[in-house]
C-alpha cells in the first residue's frame, strides 16, 4: 500500500514520469527503514501515505502538497489510531481465517499453537514468555508476551470450548484494548500421513478502526501458522508429544 500510494501521489503531483517512480521507491525505502529500526511506528505508513494522496489530489504546488500531506497524514492517523473514532462510537468487527498442513501430530501442534497448553518455549505461534493459571478457574490463563521492546504485554486467555487435540475456541483480552475482544477457533484434523491440517480463525469484535487495520496489515494468523510450520519442519522431534 505504501509503494502504490506514494506512486499515486507522485502521479498526481508530477504526472507520469520518473518523479512518480522516485516517490514510489522513496516510500518503500522509508518504510523499510521504519520496519527495521522502529517497527512500532509502522502504523504511520498507511496514514501518511493516505495523507499524501489526499494532498496531491488538491490543486496545490508540490512543495505545499508535501507539507499538507504531513498534516493530513497526522489527521488521518488521529482518526484511525487515536481516540477520535472512539468518542463517536465507531467500532468494527472483522473475521479472518487461515489453513495450513503441518508436519507433525495433532497433540504436538495443539501445544505449539495454544498458549498455556505447554511450556512457553514449546509455543511457536507467539512470543510467549510465561503464564499463570487462574487458581479458581482452570480454563483461564494469564499470559505475558514479548512486544519487541523492553515491556511485556499482558493478556487473559479464557477457554470457551476445548476438545483436546481436535477443537478449541478461546477468548483473548488485553487491558489496553478498552473493551475489544478477540475470539480464536482452532480445528485440527489428522491426515493419517504424519501431518495435521490446521484451521485457525480469528474474530475481532468491538475493535477500534486502528486495531482492525493493524490486524489486517499484520496478518496475524498467517504469521502464527507459518511460525509453527517452520518450527516443526526444522525440528520435528524437538516438539512436545
Amino acid at each position: 500500500m505504501t509503494g502504490l500510494g506514494c506512486l499515486l501521489a507522485g502521479l498526481l503531483g508530477f504526472g507520469a514520469g520518473w518523479q512518480a517512480l522516485v516517490c514510489g521507491f522513496t516510500g518503500l525505502a522509508c518504510l523499510s527503514l521504519v520496519l527495521i529500526l522502529q517497527p512500532a511506528l509502522r502504523n504511520w505508513a498507511e496514514t501518511l501515505t493516505t495523507g499524501f494522496v489526499i494532498a496531491t489530489a488538491l490543486p496545490l504546488t508540490p512543495d505545499v502538497a508535501a507539507s499538507a500531506g504531513l498534516v493530513t497524514g497526522w489527521l488521518v492517523h488521529q482518526l484511525a489510531y487515536g481516540r477520535v473514532a472512539e468518542h463517536f462510537g465507531f467500532h468494527f468487527r472483522t473475521l479472518s481465517e487461515q489453513r495450513a498442513t503441518i508436519e507433525g501430530p495433532a497433540r504436538a501442534i495443539w501445544a505449539a499453537i495454544i498458549p498455556g497448553e505447554a511450556h512457553p518455549e514449546d509455543v511457536k505461534s507467539c512470543a510467549l514468555v510465561d503464564f499463570d493459571r487462574d487458581k479458581d478457574d482452570p480454563d483461564t490463563f494469564y499470559l505475558r508476551l514479548e512486544t519487541g521492546d523492553t515491556l511485556l504485554e499482558e493478556m487473559t486467555l479464557t477457554h470457551l470450548e476445548r476438545n483436546r487435540y481436535e477443537r478449541a475456541r478461546f477468548l483473548i483480552e488485553r487491558d489496553s484494548d478498552r473493551g475489544e475482544q478477540t475470539y480464536y477457533t482452532l480445528v485440527l484434523e489428522d491426515t493419517g500421513e504424519g501431518a495435521t491440517h490446521a484451521h485457525l480463525a480469528m474474530e475481532l469484535s468491538n475493535a477500534s478502526l486502528g486495531n482492525a487495520l493493524l490486524h489486517w496489515f499484520d496478518d496475524d494468523l498467517t504469521f502464527s501458522l507459518r511460525a509453527v510450520q517452520r518450527a516443526f519442519r526444522a525440528n520435528p522431534k524437538g516438539v512436545p508429544a
